[in-house]
């Protein structure tokens, strides 16, 4: 066996070792679950439904894509979407979730979230937006946060028309219980199609803001809806701020 056959099995076995001492050590110190008992454990108990997950594209022909770098633009905006659902009909209706994904993540990013929903009967729609996922093209551009506000109320619209063969969930989704969620810019994005006075939707009866820019919102931007917001951040967060952005919240929403 040669020496760089032998260093490299060395190494591999210091990194094995490495992954099963961090193993024990999160078992040894980290966080403690609820009591079985409690509100919380009951939150974070898997839903009683079964989940199906579905992709699809959607094409606002309304709107254009703006030039982006090397990238010409486009004269619609796409919007491959992932669908988390129910595989069961839910009595009344499933509620909406449409969830904005971070700068240069994708519509996978918040996968975790979208299944614990959909498995207690929500149905939820995550699009890549055209220009601040990671693979955009001419490269991810934050700017185009302005445009993503009209991709989520196109989303609502394009989830709300599907029917027959194109609707891959059973039941129906009820349109009075619409709610957004994003993280980080998606969180501003969720923000923005909640209470910006001329591009909020209206329908939207709930937003959430994990770790989403939120000191430049006034008390009076909140006003433009009844909605409910919550707003989620951690106060090791090196980039969004907690007391700029998230502990100013209680005060201006």
């Amino acid at each position: 066996m040669t020496l760089l056959k032998k260093l490299g099995l060395g190494l591999a076995a210091i990194f094995v070792i490495g992954v099963v001492a961090l193993g024990i050590t999160y078992q040894v110190t980290g966080p403690e679950g609820p009591p079985a008992d409690s509100a919380s454990a009951a939150a974070l108990a898997q839903g009683p439904y079964a989940v199906g997950q579905r992709d699809m594209t959607f094409v606002d022909n309304s709107r254009p894509t703006a030039a982006n770098g090397d990238y010409a633009g486009a004269p619609g905006r796409t919007l491959v979407t992932a669908l988390w659902y129910p595989e069961a009909e839910v009595p009344g209706g499933s509620p909406l979730i449409i969830y904005s994904h971070g700068f240069m993540s994708n519509r996978g990013g918040g996968r975790y979230l979208a299944e614990a929903l959909a498995a207690r009967g929500y149905v939820v729609a995550a699009a890549d937006y055209p220009l601040s996922n990671g693979e955009a093209p001419g490269g991810p551009n934050p700017a185009d946060v302005v445009n993503q506000p009209g991709d989520v109320s196109f989303l609502i619209d394009s989830v709300l028309a599907l029917e027959g063969e194109d609707k891959p969930f059973p039941g129906t989704v009820d349109s009075v219980r619409i709610g957004v969620a994003g993280l980080s810019l998606g969180g501003l994005t969720s923000t923005l199609a909640g209470y910006h006075p001329r591009w909020h939707d209206e329908r939207i009866r709930a937003v959430v803001s994990i770790a989403g820019p939120a000191a430049m919102f006034t008390r009076r931007f909140f006003t433009t809806s009844a909605a409910p917001f919550l707003m989620i951040g951690g106060t090791e967060d090196a980039i969004v701020d907690f007391e700029t952005h998230a502990a100013i919240i209680p005060e201006r929403a």
